[in-house]
């Protein structure tokens, strides 16, 4: 079923290019993400972009997890297609921290 979260969250879409810079280089530092990919197929305007950032918070760096961005609330520019929205991760560990932090693309 199309509409199953769980399978269509499960499918990997393959980009012919793709990078991340992240302006500064330091850690526990506020950063700029920029994100170019340029998938092989045509994305729809109901698909999401799912891209885990392990490592980074919306918090100050430390074992305390920062807070969500929501979808509206969040800056995403210079780009006319994509909204965004920040999943904090959790703290998991000192070697796997925000491990599982999230960048969402509607």
């Amino acid at each position: 079923d199309d509409d199953d979260e769980s399978t269509s969250s499960s499918r990997i879409w393959d980009f012919t290019e793709s990078f991340m810079t992240v302006t500064p280089a330091q850690t526990q530092t506020p950063v700029q993400i920029h994100i170019k990919m340029i998938p092989r197929m045509t994305l729809n305007a109901t698909d999401l972009v799912w891209i885990q950032l392990p490592r980074f918070t919306s918090g100050d760096g430390s074992k305390n997890p920062g807070s969500n961005i929501e979808k509206g609330q969040l800056k995403i520019g210079p780009s006319v297609y994509f909204e965004g929205e920040w999943i904090e991760g959790d703290f998991n560990s000192e070697t796997r921290p925000y491990y599982n932090s999230s960048l969402k693309l509607y």
